[in-house]
């Protein structure tokens, strides 16, 4: 009874010490993030979303496509078509900082005792436009992260229920691209009947 209460307590005490941080997202467009979707102004737009992830920023990517883009009509595809605009969305993520990476080892060992942080981790995304094939413009945007690990601030990780997290953020960067490639957009594909 004893080793299973043991097991049980180093359990409880190593997940309330891994959660014991504060999580957030900056450099991210200053779009509102959940905005109304814009009116359907144009007709098709094929797009791939880099898929080496599944994770939930990038679903948000996918969803942002599918429900707020300007499109009466999307379509996923692996490749730019012939005919058509086409979206080709890269992420990459950027790792914390050599230092950063030895303090959270350090702390994870000492089960967050000591502190660490980072503020250098993220992603960059990268947006390709094509149009009947031909590549035309990349957007860049940049989703960075600040994370500060530490068993004192285990009374405080509610706060991260307020903050915007990765997908906010990607679905911020999605709704800035729409905005900043209207007007390409607007030259390169027909109106929406």
């Amino acid at each position: 009874m004893s080793k299973r209460f043991a097991i049980t307590a180093a359990a409880i005490a190593a997940s309330l010490s891994l959660n014991s941080c504060l999580v957030k997202y900056r450099s991210h467009p200053s779009l509102p993030i959940g905005a109304a979707s814009p009116s359907k102004a144009y007709a098709k737009l094929y797009y791939h979303v880099d898929d080496q992830t599944r994770e939930p920023a990038a679903l948000a990517l996918v969803n942002a496509i599918r429900n707020k883009s300007p499109f009466q009509e999307t379509e996923a595809v692996n490749a730019p078509p012939a005919q058509g605009l086409f979206v080709d969305v890269s992420i990459k993520r950027v790792a914390e900082g050599r230092t950063a990476k030895k303090y959270k080892a350090l702390s994870y060992l000492t089960l967050t005792a000591i502190p660490s942080w980072s503020g250098r981790g993220g992603s960059d995304l990268l947006y390709e436009v094509y149009v009947d094939g031909r590549k035309m413009k990349n957007f860049d945007y940049q989703v960075r992260r600040k994370k500060v690990t530490w068993i004192v601030l285990l009374p405080f990780s509610w706060m991260n229920l307020l903050w915007h997290t990765e997908a906010d953020a990607f679905d911020a960067t999605m709704l800035q691209f729409f905005d900043d490639a209207d007007p390409l957009f607007r030259t390169a594909t027909p109106s929406a009947p």
